[in-house]
């Protein structure tokens, strides 16, 4: 089974998906959670948008 859950330590950015969506949040300065996307599921944040 694939994770749901991945996190990418360099970025923190948290990617939680399923086979139709993706929500994506970063932790911020401060340890503050900030919204990234919610939408229909993608495949890899690249991270070079706000938005996939």
């Amino acid at each position: 089974m694939q994770d749901l859950i991945e996190f990418d330590e360099q970025r923190k950015v948290f990617h939680l998906h399923n086979g139709k969506i993706s929500y994506l949040f970063s932790v911020e300065e401060g340890e503050i959670l900030s919204h990234l996307y919610f939408g229909p599921r993608i495949i890899q944040y690249h991270g070079q948008l706000r938005y996939p």
